[in-house]
């Protein structure tokens, strides 16, 4: 890990105590009950795709203190994950979370069949990042299931490029087109939702897409807008 570079550096300090948004929700998670998140797994996600314990773990990527993770290991699942922030695998670990790793995403590699999850995550990296873990888990998983917060953006067209940007080298130029205030500065990609579909498209090889999105999966009331389905050909 280059810790040294600019990336790791911003990333750092977003996801540690440094951060007061951070450190509720350190705070928060730490009251998180997961017994009935287990549940509501074991009756969702797992009856829609047939995932099966017996056949594969739980793979999260950028699982933060792993309270997802934990929540499919009671559930059955043999579990692994990884973050970028040292602070978060350090409270994952102080939980007894040894499943999380410290670890880039450009890093990943696995040599046997997961079930993947990414929530709240492909957003936050670089671009040359997310095509590597992409192509990993079009190597190693079975299915994707992913949620991006900023999915459904939409960027002003005279203001920004016909392509993902990362928003450093956007505000490197000197043009902040993005609201001082605004609670989305850490998210690296801001593009809509059907360029998301392009991008994992052409990574996902071994996939295919469920489409439409089912209703049981309407969480926010706007699948189409955040989420992602995908299951191994």
């Amino acid at each position: 890990m280059i810790k040294e570079t600019w990336y790791y550096k911003k990333l750092q300090d977003i996801y540690s105590s440094k951060d007061e948004r951070y450190q509720a929700n350190l705070r928060s998670w730490n009251l998180t009950d997961c017994s009935p998140w287990a549940e509501r797994i074991r009756n969702g996600i797992c009856k829609h795709f047939d995932m099966n314990p017996n056949i594969a773990g739980i793979f999260d990527c950028c699982c933060g203190d792993g309270t997802i993770l934990e929540c499919f290991r009671l559930s059955g699942f043999k579990v692994k994950g990884f973050d970028i922030s040292e602070e978060f695998v350090e409270v994952a670990h102080k939980k007894g979370r040894d499943y999380v790793q410290l670890m880039d995403a450009a890093d990943v590699e696995e040599n046997e069949p997961w079930y993947v999850v990414a929530f709240d995550a492909f957003e936050h990296l670089p671009i040359k990042t997310l095509d590597k873990l992409l192509d990993a888990i079009n190597k190693f998983g079975l299915v994707l299931i992913a949620s991006n917060y900023v999915s459904e953006f939409k960027p002003d067209k005279e203001k920004t490029p016909d392509i993902a940007i990362d928003s450093y080298d956007f505000y490197k130029e000197g043009d902040r087109w993005l609201p001082e205030s605004t609670d989305m500065w850490e998210h690296f990609i801001m593009q809509p939702y059907n360029w998301w579909l392009q991008k994992l498209d052409k990574h996902l090889t071994n996939f295919v897409r469920i489409d439409p999105i089912p209703d049981e999966w309407d969480i926010i009331g706007r699948p189409h807008l955040s989420l992602f389905l995908y299951k191994r050909k």
